[in-house]
């Protein structure tokens, strides 16, 4: 379920909450690693009161290139609180969303998690039977890295194809071209006028040949330096800093330019990547993070670190400069 405010980007992410809203969120980080957070559209929030949301969800996903739909083994079966199956609600999010991205021709990448089979023809309503005609990924936790980079290219090869379009039927966006028209004319112009203005002002005199020499060049053979405290202070090319954790560290992200490590006893230590360097590693001060062998799954979402239990709960703490803060648990 993706809904609530005008979408600013081009992917547009439905996923049903009842289904595994974990999955959700690893495809929109994984993503966010490729494109712009700008181009992803992933909103969880309610519609605001007094909004007609069947205007809203189609303004949201008529504006996108490409629709992801995540289907997990609740995504079908899924009822409300009266009972009734969801998909058989003609106002349900996830099948408005859908519904309207196949009928306005949107390309749809259904994207099969948790060991989930693509639904048959006859356990879909009627104005989402064309979805089964999609070709649909699979994601699995032990090939996640390579099952994502194949849904990366069928969504960058999604966008190229839409931008390809839009330049052959000579559009940009609505309103824009015939503005943009208008501004260039009216930059050349100016251009012009400065130009000639100038030229009767200062009359042209012939440069000066300059001679350039070679600069000198002495040669430095680069220094590799290791640290493993942040007292050491060096200022080499390169820099290599060594991070250790034990077999039982079992949890390793990237929080924007910061690598992250959750020790056993629930410590979150981090190192600052600048380039190729990898920064002293330090302490984050804040909350602890508590997790039992069997929840196998922290990712980090934006500045947010998340964690997945074994009983399917996602919990979540919020990394604010070098502090962790108090950890929550997701609706």
């Amino acid at each position: 379920m993706a809904h609530g405010k005008k979408m600013g980007g081009q992917i547009f992410i439905s996923y049903r909450r009842e289904d595994n809203p974990a999955w959700a969120r690893l495809v929109h980080n994984r993503l966010s690693q490729h494109f712009s957070q700008s181009e992803i559209f992933m909103d969880v929030d309610t519609i605001e009161p007094g909004v007609d949301f069947i205007k809203a969800i189609e303004g949201s996903v008529g504006s996108c290139d490409v629709l992801i739909a995540v289907i997990g083994v609740h995504w079908l079966s899924a009822v409300d609180p009266q009972g009734g199956r969801r998909l058989d609600n003609a106002e349900d999010y996830v099948r408005l969303e859908i519904a309207t991205a196949l009928r306005r021709e949107i390309r749809v990448i259904p994207v099969l998690v948790d060991g989930a089979k693509m639904p048959e023809v006859r356990e879909l309503p009627d104005d989402l039977r064309s979805l089964v005609r999609r070709n649909a990924l699979q994601l699995s936790q032990d090939r996640f890295r390579s099952d994502s980079e194949l849904l990366i290219t069928a969504v960058d090869h999604a966008l190229k194809e839409a931008r390809a379009e839009r330049r052959k039927r000579g559009v940009t966006s609505p309103g824009k071209r015939t503005w943009l028209s208008i501004a260039g004319v009216l930059t050349v112009l100016a251009i012009i006028i400065v130009a000639a203005i100038n030229f009767s002002s200062h009359p042209s005199k012939s440069p000066k040949p300059e001679v350039s020499k070679p600069p000198s060049v002495t040669p430095a053979a680069p220094l590799v330096v290791e640290t493993s405290s942040p007292a050491a202070v060096a200022t080499p090319s390169v820099v290599r800093t060594k991070i250790g954790f034990n077999p039982q560290d079992r949890f390793m992200m990237a929080v924007g330019n910061t690598l992250v490590v959750v020790t056993q006893d629930g410590n979150v230590f981090g190192a600052d990547v600048a380039g190729r360097n990898v920064r002293p590693v330090f302490q984050f001060g804040g909350a602890k993070i508590g997790f039992n062998p069997q929840d196998s799954f922290m990712m980090a979402l934006g500045n947010t670190l998340i964690v997945v239990t074994q009983d399917g709960n996602v919990f979540g703490a919020d990394v604010v400069g070098r502090d962790v803060g108090p950890v929550f648990q997701f609706n």
